[in-house]
Order: C-alpha cells, then sequence, then structure tokens
C-alpha cells in the first residue's frame, strides 16, 4: 500500500511539473515572437530612415505591405499564447 500511494504521489508531482513546463514554454514562445516583431519594426524602421520607405497610409509599396503583414501576424500569433496562458 505504501508503494501505491507513492507512486500515486510521484505521478501528482510529475503532472504538475509537465504543466509547469508547458507554461514557461508558451511564455518564452510568447517572448521570443515579442522579439521577432521588434526586430521587424526595428528592420521597417531602418528601411525608412534609409530608403524614405512609407509603412502608413493607403499607398504602401509591395515590400512595405509584406512587413506590415509578418507584423499583423505576429501580433496576431503573440495574442492566442498569451490567451492560452
Amino acid at each position: 500500500m505504501k508503494n501505491f500511494v507513492e507512486r500515486v504521489g510521484q505521478r501528482k508531482r510529475l503532472r504538475e511539473d509537465i504543466d509547469a513546463l508547458e507554461i514557461k514554454t508558451k511564455r518564452l514562445k510568447a517572448k521570443l515572437l515579442l522579439a521577432e516583431i521588434c526586430n521587424v519594426l526595428h528592420i521597417t524602421q531602418s528601411l525608412t530612415g534609409l530608403f524614405g520607405v512609407p509603412f502608413t497610409g493607403g499607398h504602401l509599396c509591395p515590400k512595405a505591405m509584406q512587413l506590415k503583414a509578418l507584423i499583423d501576424v505576429l501580433q496576431a500569433k503573440v495574442a492566442l499564447l498569451c490567451e492560452a496562458d
């Protein structure tokens, strides 16, 4: 009986550890995505400064549209991961 109780307790602790690792993984993924968004924003600011490429307004060049779409996708991923927490 003692072994059974020990095994049940051990399994419970392992499940708790797995849950904690899943939460930590989600948070790290969110941080990584935020870092990617910051990098993309930095690139867009650099391009705007270097080449005068407009990233706002109704008339975006194709490259600006791609970067804006990438930013939107990354922000959506971050929102989904934050909701999952």
